[in-house]
């Protein structure tokens, strides 16, 4: 159980993730912006710093992540999902692991591929067919700079590379309690899914970390 030592840098907490109610909030033809509720909102409004040069809904479609950020020092893809309930669910969490490793081969994209999200990325949100008004760049002055300045990153040394999942439905501390119960032989919540937790984190770190990626889970204390 060495891995759980290292594990807690993975994490990041936040309080507000207790506030949100939705993935994307309600929709609606006249949205200009996802709602505070929502773990998208809360991706714009507490994710997005003075270092954000570009953020991009990618979400749908040819969908690399749900959004990608373009920083000062780093690219960094986040994949949301939402639950009702907060707790030990390891299906809940493939989910959206699964998402990310499928797409680790996105995160550093051949010249041709990043040219051909323009087109999408110059559009507005659509969901289920409902045309919205909330523009794909997010944050930025227009897609062709934004785009440039992905293709600079890519070809920076001094630039890396994140990924992380944004879920309201993780505790870290009660994962971490039932991770060191584990460990030390002490008395585990459901344990058969606090092992497949551990194993399915694992596996994500180990696959970023093999791709020069960082992972990041942000989630609720």
């Amino acid at each position: 159980m060495g891995a759980i030592d290292w594990m807690e840098d993975v994490f990041i907490t936040n309080e507000k993730l207790r506030q949100v109610t939705s993935e994307k909030g309600n929709v609606t033809s006249h949205c200009k912006e996802f709602s505070d509720e929502s773990i998208f909102g809360f991706i714009e409004k507490e994710l997005v710093d003075d270092q954000t040069e570009y953020l991009f809904c990618d979400d749908l479609g040819d969908e690399w992540a749900d959004f990608i950020e373009v920083k000062s020092d780093r690219i960094c893809l986040y994949h949301a999902k939402y639950k009702k309930e907060v707790g030990l669910s390891a299906s809940n969490l493939q989910d959206v692991i699964g998402q990310a490793q499928k797409n680790l081969g996105n995160v550093i994209p051949d010249a041709t591929r990043l040219a051909n999200k323009k087109n999408s990325w110059d559009k507005n949100f659509n969901l289920d067919n409902h045309k919205t008004q909330i523009a794909k760049m997010r944050t930025g002055d227009n897609v062709a700079n934004g785009l440039k300045a992905y293709q600079q990153k890519l070809n920076s040394s001094k630039v890396h590379f994140e990924i992380s999942l944004v879920v309201n439905y993780l505790s870290k501390d009660q994962l971490m309690k039932n991770f060191r119960a584990l460990r030390d032989g002490g008395k585990v919540e459901q344990k058969a899914q606090v092992i497949q937790l551990l194993w399915f984190i694992s596996s994500f770190v180990h696959g970023c970390k093999e791709m020069g990626v960082k992972p990041f889970i942000i989630c609720q204390p």
